[in-house]
């Protein structure tokens, strides 16, 4: 991922390094495999792969992270969440008795940070599913693409375009969010026009925040004129409301992909508009809770070699109907909503909107809990779950990445918790936005 070495360089040397790493990433992930597992996917049309019964592979990382000995079936595991996984991560002292090179990190919707081994192998598959889906909809990897990218990639201080890198290797314009705002909303039209982009993807708080300026400075027919094929949103829960939203301003269908950097679970918006389990991609099972008709989401996914995880609870929870059949034609079972992951956004002076602050809590492996909460426009409080090695050194660490994220002007304080307050569906909501607006 671009660094903040990266970040602070002049804009030509950022250009050029970028094409070298689009290159790379290219050749990484879109080799004969990744095509391999794609087919594959696109080929399977039935239940999944996997059941209760499974066995589970004894392999090193599998011995260790869970201390077993003996062949066990998925059903011999007990359901675990993200804490019970930092606890049996800790315990056996997983990160340094396996290799690896690679690895990505969430905060996820909880705001505990979580770091995930994997392989070459995996990050192809993971990738193919992604584009199974993306496929279906007719913006593969040969669609002139553009993603409101998560991560910072200009400096807050810029006041000028570009906000956005191309990559001419993989066919796609990465834009900040961190730029958007009705100063710099032309240049992103005029970009997004420029490259003669067909498809966008990005998370619905970004692209509803660009989408209630367009319509506010009526530049709704300048957008239109575009011509999108449609946009895909995934990363946080995509409301009736937003979906309305960034479809009339974009006028082109918003479809959903629900993930998670765990890759536990993948769930995908087919051409009839139902969100289908990849039942290819793991082993899902919807496990009941008190309220009807609302199910528990656990996944297990053995194919990471690095971090195979075992009927792991990803704390998202979703509306299911055992009945419905889609129109569609797969056998995949269908979720008819999912609960849980909606976000907010943080606002600052100038009146940019910030939307998916997790990347702020990405390195910060010692926070049980995070939650940000805004009450004035360009000041926050971060609320802190500390975990027993906290230290100074992660203070300054979070103290640094909410200024590379939310700017040097930004006021915030830190107010360490025993707990933090959950929602009544027992979520934690990571940011709380109390702005009249």
């Amino acid at each position: 991922m671009i660094s903040n070495i990266i970040i602070k360089l002049p804009l030509f040397i950022k250009k050029i390094l970028f094409q070298f790493y689009s290159y790379y990433t290219y050749r990484e992930r879109y080799s004969t495999d990744f095509k391999y597992y794609l087919k594959k996917f696109d080929q399977y049309n039935g239940i999944s792969l996997l059941n209760p019964y499974s066995s589970v592979p004894l392999s090193k990382e599998i011995k260790i992270l869970y201390g077993i000995t003996t062949l066990k079936t998925i059903s011999d595991f007990k359901v675990i969440d993200r804490s019970d996984l930092i606890m049996m991560l800790n315990h056996s002292d997983y990160y340094n008795k396996i290799k690896f090179n690679k690895s990505l990190s969430t905060s996820g919707s909880t705001g505990t940070p979580l770091l995930i081994p994997i392989d070459n192998d995996f990050m192809k598959y993971k990738f193919a599913s992604i584009y199974f889906f993306k496929n279906i909809h007719n913006c593969g990897i040969n669609i002139k693409s553009g993603n409101f990218f998560g991560r910072k990639i200009f400096n807050l201080n810029n006041k000028k375009p570009p906000f956005w890198l191309h990559s001419i290797f993989t066919n796609q314009v990465l834009f900040s969010q961190y730029h958007i705002n009705e100063k710099n909303i032309r240049s992103y039209i005029s970009a997004i026009r420029k490259y003669k982009l067909k498809t966008i993807h990005g998370y619905p708080s970004v692209l509803t925040i660009f989408s209630e300026i367009v319509q506010k400075l009526n530049l709704e027919t300048e957008v239109h004129k575009i011509g999108l094929l449609n946009i895909t949103v995934g990363s946080e829960t995509l409301s009736n409301v937003q979906k309305q939203i960034i479809q009339n301003t974009f006028n082109c269908k918003v479809l959903n992909f629900y993930g998670q950097t765990e890759s536990v679970v993948d769930i995908f918006e087919c051409e009839k508009g139902s969100m289908h389990i990849n039942e290819a991609f793991s082993f899902v099972e919807l496990i009941k809770t008190n309220t009807k008709g609302i199910y528990n989401l656990i996944g297990t996914q053995l194919r990471n070699n690095k971090f195979p995880l075992i009927r792991y609870n990803t704390g998202d929870l979703v509306e299911y109907d055992s009945a419905f059949c889609c129109g569609c034609g797969r056998k995949s079972r269908v979720i008819t909503n999912i609960v849980g992951r909606n976000e907010d956004y943080i606002v600052l002076d100038n009146g940019t909107k910030i939307g998916r602050l997790d990347h702020i809590f990405k390195n910060s492996f010692n926070t049980i809990e995070c939650q940000i909460i805004q009450n004035k426009i360009g000041q926050a409080i971060f609320n802190i779950v500390k975990g027993d090695n906290y230290s100074e050194n992660d203070e300054a660490l979070l103290i640094k990445n909410i200024k590379d994220m939310l700017g040097n002007h930004f006021k915030f304080e830190i107010i360490y918790c025993d707990v933090i307050e959950k929602t009544k569906s027992g979520k934690l909501k990571q940011v709380i936005n109390n702005i009249k607006r």
